[in-house]
């Protein structure tokens, strides 16, 4: 993929597209649960977010639709039923095919728009008549019941808020917006919400708690607070802000809200003075002239005193009055005796009670973190001055050290403090600045000035599993299974090289008599084996993925097929985290979707045939996965009907898959067996769902060619139990290796049951075949050299026999001789030996030798 922003892009959308899915399906469950509605619509407004800067507009579209919906539930405009769900999951399958297309064509497919159109319309039914984008699913934003921080937004952004209410009468709503924590994990951003308001006049912010100290500072987590003000109504301000309005309060202001003069007091007589030539020009009506005389006194005084800001807003109201703008005079008359007062007028009539008076804030503390540095540069001082160099590198270097932290911690003031106390030359600098720092750390707490600067983490980053303390963030990194895959085939050679290091020291033994030689490759390959095995393991633990890969798609099939069939089905999952290799859990995905249609279709019967045989309604199907051993076992159980193996029998005879004779003479297990045979099912009307005969034998194929092996648990009335047994990892492949013929066969571990050597006479012919006894079990008997075309010798008084079960029956294979087990990676018949029958893949071994893995089921 050439654009490598789409390219991460993608597999984001996807992991989006899941979490939707998921919480929807559990939604349906439990319609009323407000924590299920609120993932679904953070799911889906952060992939519509994300995806508006890819050139997608219908699946922006579509899933805006979703988030619109979504969003009215929300605000508890509208019932949640599972029709509407219906509507989103299409929605949502085509924004998955559309990723799809996306990925491999780095474009929507053409028909997108049309079809994402359809789905819009649809949906419309739900949203009322307004498009999607009119309707807006936004929540209603709480009341906002304290406005006192609005006397500390800026002056100047203040008297331009009041000239627009006053002069263009537009409203003004106060908002207060608190982000969640963890906003930019849910695909928001703060400020971005904030831009997008209409009539923005002024933007403030706090912090909502107190900053943690740098080691326990976590960039990624919000701590703001914003204040904000906009010249548009409320129910406009909050549509903007309804995708976090559970995060928001907000309410209308009036003009006389925002006059609130501060600064510090100075009085003076020339103040009085106006005061009174105000009074007369108010009775007079002489606004210009009140204007030109505010702002004539308010060059003379400070810009921060308390009484120029009054003038300035006597100026402001005065010239909007003499503008023809309706200033009620009893503002004026206030103001201007607040000018000789000193007293803050009230003027928020629409509020009752006083407005906190803004007093200037407390210098902050020192930070923990800033604290900890200074005091171990008193402590660098205090070792420099033992050495003897208390004026020299140290003490300019402690120096430079306190003023970079004074700035970073933003305390400008104790910088100027600082450099006046240094003040002077390089000798005594050392004195001068621990006297400084000795002053300035009297007032902070011992432990906080002590507290080590990496010390133990208790933020985000801390509670990661595996961080290591090194203080380093713990994240993931997206990484192609290409890459895992040749990683992977270059440990596989980096193996085949390592093994060869034991052959190599025979060699040197033996052909060139150097047995110091021997002696340091057999050291060496110590050494390298220890590295290859956990670098082997490591890469192995990368491709290990949790079965809940596979697991999250069911829920939705059964949904689906549950809702067609008109059953009533409950899934139960258990081991989603029971981990296998990947390709175990890719090869996975299909043969547990035929199992699961298998038994809800089959399976599970219908509402009323479950109430007549005493049964719930409702039927139950287990997905399960668990470790046993080196295996990864997986369990598809219901409690329906069961198999009935008379029943299995007879379709198979109907079918011509057996003949009366076998059908006579077959065990229960068997006979449910024969599920498993192409072109059997026990359906006779071919439906969307089932009676094709293909599906079953696809599961037994792909379990079989993994080197697994599937069994049936079946009671009639009571239910089916269906186990997949795989191999935990496909990368390392153990076979059993046999030697036939004078040449050497690696047979899957999986497939052996034992070995055993039984005299020569104990071989019997039945039915035209060879086979022996073996425990009151008649085992039929296939000799190896004679299927390969490797001729043979005498036969020896001892017969070697290596016991496999294939399909769920034994057959021994009659070898030469054992060779023993062993660990391998196997490689895949490609090019000209892929049709070469009767082998499924190759392996090196150390010696240089290759090893063919033979294909048990198509030599018996």
């Amino acid at each position: 993929m050439t654009n490598p922003m789409l390219a991460q892009f993608i597999p984001e959308a996807r992991d989006l597209l899941a979490a939707a899915n998921e919480a929807l399906l559990s939604l349906e469950r439990t319609p009323g649960d407000p924590d299920l509605v609120n993932t679904v619509f953070r799911s889906l407004h952060t992939l519509k977010g994300s995806s508006g800067i890819f050139d997608v507009a219908p699946l922006t579209q579509t899933v805006h639709a979703c988030e619109d919906l979504l969003g009215q539930v929300r605000a508890g405009e509208t019932g949640f039923e599972s029709a509407m769900a219906d509507g989103v999951f299409a929605c949502l399958d085509a924004a998955s095919r559309w990723l799809d297309h996306l990925e491999a064509e780095e474009a929507l497919p053409p028909e997108a728009a049309a079809e994402a159109a359809a789905l819009v319309e649809d949906l419309r039914g739900w949203l009322g008549t307004a498009a999607p984008d009119e309707a807006g699913g936004a929540a209603e934003v709480p009341a906002l019941d304290d406005f006192s921080w609005l006397a500390r937004l800026p002056e100047a952004e203040r008297i331009e808020a009041v000239r627009a209410a006053l002069q263009d009468g537009a409203p003004l709503t106060a908002l207060v917006y608190d982000p969640a924590p963890d906003c930019f994990f849910n695909g928001d951003d703060p400020v971005q919400n904030l831009r997008q308001l209409p009539g923005l006049c002024c933007l403030a912010f706090e912090p909502r708690a107190d900053w943690p100290g740098l080691d326990e500072f976590d960039p990624f987590t919000c701590n703001l607070r914003f204040f904000v003000l906009c010249a548009a109504p409320v129910a406009t301000v909050g549509e903007r802000m309804g995708y976090v309005a559970d995060q928001c309060r907000a309410g209308l202001v009036g003009a006389a809200d925002l006059i609130c003069p501060a600064g510090e007091r100075e009085g003076g007589e020339v103040f009085g003075d106006f005061s009174r030539r105000a009074e007369a020009m108010l009775a007079a009506g002489d606004w210009e002239a009140l204007a030109d005389a505010a702002r004539g006194l308010e060059d003379l005084g400070a810009p921060d005193l308390y009484e120029t800001s009054v003038l300035r807003w006597i100026a402001l109201l005065a010239e909007l009055r003499a503008e023809g703008v309706a200033v009620p005079d009893r503002w004026l008359s206030q103001l201007a005796a607040g000018v000789a007062t000193g007293e803050v007028p009230v003027l928020a009539d629409a509020r009752p009670g006083p407005r906190p008076v803004a007093r200037p804030a407390a210098p902050a503390p020192l930070p923990a973190a800033a604290a900890g540095v200074l005091a171990a540069q008193r402590e660098l001082l205090s070792a420099s001055r033992q050495q003897g160099e208390g004026s020299g590198c140290a003490a300019r270097a402690a120096l430079r050290v306190t003023r970079n932290a004074l700035r970073a911690c933003g305390r400008d003031d104790l910088l100027a403090r600082l450099e006046e106390a240094v003040a002077g030359d390089d000798g005594g600098l050392g004195d001068r600045l621990d006297r400084w720092l000795e002053t300035l750390l009297a007032d902070v707490d011992p432990q906080q000035a002590a507290q080590p600067s990496a010390g133990p983490r208790t933020g985000r980053a801390a509670t990661s599993a595996g961080d290591s303390g090194g203080g380093r963030r713990q994240g993931t990194v997206r990484v192609d299974q290409a890459r895992l895959d040749s990683l992977m085939n270059l440990v596989a050679e980096l193996v085949v090289a390592k093994n060869a290091l034991p052959y190599l020291a025979r060699r040197a033994q033996d052909t060139f008599g150097s047995r110091e030689l021997a002696r340091e490759i057999k050291d060496h390959h110590a050494l390298v084996h220890r590295i290859v095995q956990d670098l082997q393991g490591m890469v192995m633990s990368v491709r290990m993925l949790p079965m809940g890969n596979v697991f999250q798609r069911f829920p939705r099939i059964v949904r689906d097929l549950s809702r067609k069939l008109g059953k009533q089905v409950e899934l139960v999952m258990d081991g989603e985290e029971t981990e296998a290799d990947k390709n175990v859990v890719e090869n996975l995905a299909d043969p547990l979707v035929h199992l699961i249609r298998n038994s809800i279709d089959h399976g599970l019967e219908a509402p009323e045939e479950r109430v007549a045989a005493g049964k719930p309604e409702t039927g139950t199907i287990r997905l399960a996965a668990r470790h046993e051993n080196d295996s990864v076992v997986i369990e598809v159980s219901d409690d329906g009907r069961g198999i009935d193996p008379e029943t299995v029998k007879a379709k198979a005879v109907e079918k011509g898959l057996i003949d009366s004779a076998r059908a006579g003479t077959m065990s229960d297990d068997e006979a449910r067996a024969l599920i498993f045979a192409a072109g059997f099912s026990t359906v006779s009307d071919v439906s969307e769902v089932s009676g094709r005969g293909v599906g079953m034998d696809v599961v037994r194929d792909t379990v079989d060619s993994a080197g697994g092996r599937i069994d049936i648990l079946s009671r009639k009335g009571e239910g089916t139990l269906l186990r997949l047994s795989l191999p935990l990892n496909l990368a390392v492949t153990r076979v059993m290796t046999v030697e036939c013929g004078g040449g050497l066969y690696g047979i899957p571990m999986g497939l052996v049951v034992e070995t055993v050597k039984v005299p020569r006479d104990r071989v019997h012919t039945v039915a035209g075949r060879e086979a022996v006894v073996l425990r009151d079990n008649i085992v039929p008997l296939v000799r190896l050299a004679r299927v390969l075309d490797r001729g043979g010798g005498d036969e020896p008084e001892e017969v070697a026999i290596l016991v496999t079960r294939v399909r769920g029956a034994l057959t021994g294979l009659v070898v030469d001789e054992f060779r023993g087990g062993m660990e391998l990676i196997a490689k895949p018949m490609d090019g000209i030996l892929g049709g070469v029958r009767g082998f499924s893949s190759v392996a090196t071994l150390g010696d240089g030798r290759v090893l063919l893995i033979l294909q048990v089921e198509e030599l018996v």
